[in-house]
């Protein structure tokens, strides 16, 4: 398995990609030149951890603006954490039965996207790979290759990026009529799934997604039959797809 030396000659994608493909267990680490070093923790190819400065809502603020923990709740949360130092904040909710499993996972997973959505935008960074025995292997469910993969940046793409004056002109024709223009680009399909109109703003879409996802995410329909499931995992997909053409 090659990886590129630099992350400006490839993209994060297009790693995260390959080492999905190569089920690799490891940990890849992005290193600015004039900044932090980040590492990202992957099981058979998925992101399950991640360790970098990236700032993002610790989890009892995450739950709590989720509505999953009250005020009775952090308080214990916060004791139990002074008394036992050391201890993952994950199970001592899930020893104090303050949240349920399912919903835990959840929330650990938007965390995780939280803290991984500012390094799709690093422009360089040198790349290395450690195969290694990591700590988080045992920890909670990895994230699903939809939430992080899907709609992202690809080197294959790069033509597109082009300043336009070094983009071959289109040729000239004639404008169609208004009545055969098409209407369903990406973007009106990508907000249709999100139930949203074309004058949707930033903060809307993220709203849309965040409680679509919440309701259509496969680990709330642990009994459906393998049929169901296909089903239920692909409008999950579909609406992860639409989120990131959406927001980039």
């Amino acid at each position: 398995m090659q990886l590129a030396g630099r992350l400006r000659r490839t993209t994060l994608g297009d790693l995260l990609g390959t080492l999905y493909r190569a089920r690799a267990d490891g940990v890849l680490e992005l290193a600015e030149d004039l900044g932090p070093t980040h590492r990202i923790h992957l099981s058979e190819g998925r992101v399950i951890a991640l360790d970098s400065p990236s700032t993002w809502l610790p989890l009892g603020a995450l739950l709590r603006r989720e509505g999953l923990l009250d005020a009775r709740g952090q308080r214990r949360l916060s004791h139990r954490i002074a008394s036992s130092p050391g201890k993952l904040v994950g199970e001592i909710l899930l020893e104090e039965r303050l949240v349920s499993r399912q919903a835990l996972h959840a929330v650990l997973r938007e965390q995780l996207l939280g803290k991984l959505e500012p390094l799709f935008h690093l422009a360089d960074a040198r790349i290395g790979f450690h195969v290694a025995c990591h700590r988080y292997r045992a920890r909670f469910a990895p994230l699903s290759v939809a939430d992080y993969l899907y709609g992202r940046p690809r080197a294959r793409d790069r033509h597109a990026w082009r300043p336009r004056s070094s983009r071959p002109s289109p040729p000239k024709s004639s404008p169609e009529p208004p009545e055969t223009r098409k209407i369903d680009t990406p973007r009106a399909l990508a907000l249709r799934s999100l139930g949203l109109s074309s004058e949707a703003t930033t903060e809307q879409i993220k709203r849309a997604f965040r409680s679509l996802a919440r309701e259509a995410h496969p680990d709330r329909f642990p009994h459906a039959s393998p049929e169901e499931h296909r089903a239920i995992a692909k409008r999950f997909a579909d609406l992860t797809e639409a989120y990131h053409l959406l927001i980039g």
